[in-house]
């Protein structure tokens, strides 16, 4: 991945560097800043894309079985809901708290 990045950071230099050329040979320092922060912004939209995209066909790790769940105490639960991206309220009973988390975890 990082060296995707740095591929497209020296190919947007270089296509920078190409266009302003072109014209009358010359690359100010403000074009070389201008097209620097270009390529930024665009590999920094890429790297977002990639990420999302992921994100999106990574499968979720399954949530531990209800028996496995009833085996834990409150603390544990709660624990292991934060593992799972989910806060549990440890004031619930516990039966409640599994059904939080399975109901929040679903929704995730």
């Amino acid at each position: 991945m990082e060296l995707l990045v740095w591929g497209l950071i020296i190919f947007a230099i270089a296509g920078a560097a190409y266009y302003f050329l072109k014209d009358d040979g010359k690359i100010t320092k403000d074009e070389i800043v201008e097209a620097v922060e270009d390529a930024t912004n665009l590999i920094e939209e890429v790297v977002d894309e990639v990420k999302a995209t992921v994100e999106k066909v990574t499968p979720k790790p399954k949530l531990p079985t209800t028996k496995v769940l009833e085996g834990m105490t409150k603390a544990k639960l709660e624990e292991t809901g934060r593992e799972y991206g989910v806060e549990l309220d440890r004031r619930m009973t516990k039966e409640n708290m599994i059904k939080d988390l399975r109901a929040k975890y679903k929704k995730l």
